[in-house]
């Protein structure tokens, strides 16, 4: 699991990814990247289970993603999906446990444990 603010080669993925955080409110997440396929098929456990961080306080980016599942998770989970310009394209709020999300077009995905405090719901 890398933190993006500690790592030099996830510069561009970082300046990304922060305007978007800003823009939805997501404030004082720690920001990780999944880039293994363990890290990417465990999602939001991984650095729980890696690093020993509480799973609330993390968002995790996972690049070159146009998919998301919520299996194994025992809290609803908050998921938005950019384009390859880092535009948003599109916003699940509150995505209940044993899902899966797709986002045609989508090339990096992020999500984070739902607080139930979003804009919106989709």
């Amino acid at each position: 699991m890398r933190l993006l603010r500690t790592r030099g080669e996830t510069d561009w993925l970082l300046q990304e990814v922060d305007p978007v955080l800003r823009i939805l409110g997501w404030k004082n997440v720690r920001v990780v990247t999944a880039q293994t396929f363990f890290e990417r098929l465990l999602g939001l456990l991984a650095p729980v289970y890696r690093a020993g961080m509480r799973a609330d306080g993390v968002a995790i980016v996972f690049p070159c993603c146009s998919s998301v599942h919520t299996w194994f998770m025992k809290r609803n989970l908050d998921i938005v999906f950019l384009d390859r310009k880092g535009a948003m394209l599109r916003v699940y709020w509150d995505v209940k446990p044993g899902r899966l999300i797709f986002c045609p077009g989508a090339s990096l995905a992020i999500e984070r444990v739902s607080t139930k405090e979003s804009p919106g719901q989709d």
